[in-house]
């Protein structure tokens, strides 16, 4: 596990929500992967690193009323 990481507190398959230059969207964790991947697409799709500019857990969305 990459422990250097916030990215090593999420859960395999935690839902978050993630920024990149096309605006918000919902993906999911992969820890085998290390990636985010689309959950809209029907079949997982990575989302590139270099698109992310920003992520957070959904749960967060839902503690603030979101």
């Amino acid at each position: 596990m990459r422990t250097s990481s916030a990215l090593s507190l999420l859960q395999d398959g935690e839902l978050c929500i993630v920024t990149t230059a096309f605006g918000e969207r919902e993906m999911r964790w992969s820890i085998a992967g290390w990636c985010f991947y689309y959950t809209s697409a029907g079949i997982p799709v990575i989302c590139p690193f270099d698109e992310i500019e920003e992520w957070r857990p959904a749960v967060l969305n839902r503690a603030r009323g979101s």
